[in-house]
């Protein structure tokens, strides 16, 4: 249990610890982000750029199973996915390496907080925070079109209407459990 207390003190300090601001963050540098296609937990492939390019939103939530803030804050975003079905996409990204993180309680606590009706990413060589530009957990990054930063912040925007993209069918997306869908997978496939 001590390694596991210090294997997480670690990753903490990684990625800047549970972030306790309640400022919204500067928007990364570099204009407009590319995100690209991830791999979700489910095995499924999430192009979020093509999303974007269609005009909807996306809701990246970064996350950690041991973060006090981020348990605090689940709530609020489970109830922004539900209330915005339809009209922003949520994906969630746990960043950690398989040593520090296990997929398995990342699913149960996904359960408990609610956070099961949106795709989840594992950043397991955190190239895609550091892409990003993300300190610390919580982090909310609300993308618009093309991969606008309409939003970057610790603790979730008070009014997320103003975020909705362009009305997607989650009849239609596939595979819309609760009415909350995956981003779609590649064209391709």
């Amino acid at each position: 249990m001590r390694a596991i207390h210090l294997t997480c003190l670690a990753l903490a300090l990684t990625l800047g610890g549970c972030a306790n601001s309640q400022q919204t963050q500067p928007a990364p540098a570099g204009g407009p982000l590319k995100v690209g296609e991830l791999t979700g937990m489910d095995g499924k492939s999430y192009d979020v750029d093509a999303v974007l390019e269609r005009g909807e939103t996306v809701a990246l939530v970064f996350w950690q199973t041991w973060c006090e803030s981020c348990e605090e804050e689940s709530p609020k975003i489970a109830q922004a996915a539900y209330d915005n079905a339809g009209k922003i996409r949520f994906l969630g990204i746990v960043p950690g390496k398989d040593e520090t993180v296990d997929d398995g309680e990342v699913r149960a606590t996904a359960d408990t907080w609610g956070y099961a009706t949106f795709p989840h990413v594992r950043d397991r060589d955190m190239s895609l925070c550091k892409r990003l530009g993300i300190k610390g957990t919580p982090t909310i990054l609300v993308l618009g079109k093309g991969g606008e930063v309409l939003f970057n912040g610790h603790r979730p925007p008070k009014d997320w209407t103003s975020f909705q993209g362009a009305d997607f069918d989650p009849q239609t997306a596939g595979g819309c459990e609760g009415g909350v869908c995956p981003l779609p997978p590649e064209a391709n496939e």
